[in-house]
């Protein structure tokens, strides 16, 4: 994980303890506040993977897009050239 994910899951679990009741502060340990940092973590770089995944998708289909434009650019080309000769 990078340090920015993990001061982002930091963040979220400081936030945390301030919403929580006193009682509440004192029934979770600190232990249970670092798990839910990893897990806070976790779920970030799920977010992120998910989101680069779907770029990568999309760009994929650009380049697919790209080459059957290249290709008949090619053919239209090659059928002009003999025309030009004329």
């Amino acid at each position: 994980m990078t340090k920015m994910q993990t001061r982002r899951a930091q963040k979220v679990v400081d936030h945390f303890k301030q919403v929580l009741s006193p009682s509440g502060r004192k029934a979770v340990t600190e232990t249970h506040f670092e798990e839910l940092a990893l897990m806070v973590e976790s779920a970030i770089e799920a977010a992120i993977l998910e989101e680069v995944a779907g770029y990568a998708h999309r760009l994929e289909e650009v380049i697919e897009e790209m080459k059957h434009n290249a290709a008949i650019f090619d053919e239209t080309s090659a059928l002009a050239e003999p025309q030009a000769r004329q």
